[in-house]
């Protein structure tokens, strides 16, 4: 038993012994060993690229269009990036006898990263009303070539017509631009003109083919045509002939009433489509044009108000007639009227409103249409209807010579 015992220490001591000792002590020797599979740690190289090319030219700030008077400063700023010390940039017209840009102005660049320039269109090349333009940036070292989409430069009042008129506006419906101006934007009385507007929310209501009843309100108002009896019904139809052709207050009257039950209430919905059409100076009280504070519009936003509705097929239906009979629906009163526009038979008018009182003076509101596109005209404040049309002739006269004319 003591050999026994013996022998376990003895084996207890190896096991402790063995265990102690590290084990790099028994780590294979291989420095003799072959590595040549094994590869060694290399130094990080720079990658090797393309020397970079020039990249794409970005010019902000180049307007869509531009409507100023002839008489003023044209100018713009841009941005050009890259841009680069000296590169160059050109204000190019079109020349359309050539068919081609032509340079006007060329500028330099002064800075590397992105320069900005002081565009400035000369007045003697805008000596006819619409011209076509562009920008263009020569290729440079780091950037590409640019060459921008075409602009429009519109001059208004090119020639000063001498109208009688105390505002008066042309209004190119296509372009959207006016192309003369004369005090457009003051408010102004705008008497029967009133009822272009009236127009637009009678139709834009649906009740085209309706009927309207009398209302004591229509016998109440001045410059009646009608002289309905109380009780008749109308067609709204033959009432809006009658507003818009002799320009009879009372049809107005039963239009609005026929429409919204109330004039008060037919003058919301007008206020309301003024906002829509965005008419910024116009305001309506009525559907006729009585005079009032509250009531007013100016040339460029009646312009805008005919444009907007010679887009319609009705309007414009009614305002190329001439002359138009027609009778009531209950008691069959039969009535006949002619119109009260002295354009007809000016080529190209397509048709439009009168108006006139004491505090307006006299006022019309036209289309007239020359070289494909359509042009709403308006006078406000004349000071005799003779004087109107004599306006109107010489507005006629400024768009055959200058509006469809290009560079």
């Amino acid at each position: 038993m003591k050999e026994f015992t013996k022998t376990i220490s003895i084996l207890l001591c190896f096991v402790m012994l063995f265990s102690a000792v590290p084990i790099s002590v028994f780590a294979e020797d291989t420095s003799g060993t072959d590595t040549s599979d094994v590869s060694e740690p290399t130094e990080p190289t720079e990658p090797t690229t393309e020397p970079a090319g020039p990249v794409k030219t970005v010019v902000a700030g180049i307007p869509s269009k531009i409507n100023k008077k002839a008489s003023a400063g044209v100018s713009f700023k841009v941005s050009v990036t890259p841009s680069d010390p000296k590169r160059t940039v050109r204000l190019q017209q079109y020349i359309s006898k050539r068919k081609k840009f032509k340079t006007v102005k060329t500028y330099t660049t002064d800075k590397a990263e992105s320069a900005k320039l002081n565009i400035s269109i000369p007045k003697k090349n805008r000596e006819k009303t619409t011209g076509k333009w562009r920008i263009v940036v020569d290729k440079s070292s780091n950037g590409e070539k640019f060459v921008s989409k075409t602009f429009t430069v519109t001059s208004t009042n090119v020639k000063n017509l001498g109208l009688n008129a105390k505002a008066a506006c042309i209004y190119c419906v296509d372009t959207k631009q006016a192309i003369y101006d004369k005090k457009m934007n003051k408010r102004r009385q705008p008497a029967s003109c009133t009822k272009v507007m009236t127009a637009i929310c009678v139709i834009e209501s649906g009740k085209w083919n309706k009927t309207s009843k009398t209302v004591s309100a229509a016998g109440r108002t001045p410059a009646k045509r009608l002289y309905a009896k109380k009780g008749d019904l109308f067609r709204n139809k033959d009432l809006m002939y009658a507003m818009l052709l002799p320009s009879a207050n009372d049809a107005a009257v039963l239009l609005a009433w026929g429409v919204d039950g109330t004039g008060k209430n037919f003058a919301k919905r007008m206020n309301k489509t003024a906002k829509k059409i965005g008419l910024k100076n116009t305001h309506y009280t009525n559907s006729y044009g009585l005079p009032d504070k509250t009531h007013y519009t100016t040339a460029y936003d009646l312009a805008k108000t005919v444009a907007y509705a010679g887009k319609l097929k009705k309007f414009r239906q009614v305002v190329k007639t001439s002359h138009y009979s027609f009778s009531s629906v209950k008691y069959h009163q039969h009535y006949s009227f002619g119109t009260a526009d002295k354009m007809k038979g000016w080529s190209g008018h397509l048709g439009g409103k009168t108006g006139s009182s004491y505090k307006s003076g006299a006022c019309f509101a036209g289309l007239f249409k020359y070289g494909g596109k359509t042009y709403a005209v308006t006078v406000m404040g004349c000071s005799s209807k003779a004087v109107r049309w004599n306006d109107m002739g010489k507005l006629y006269k400024y768009i055959r010579s200058y509006a469809n004319q290009k560079y």
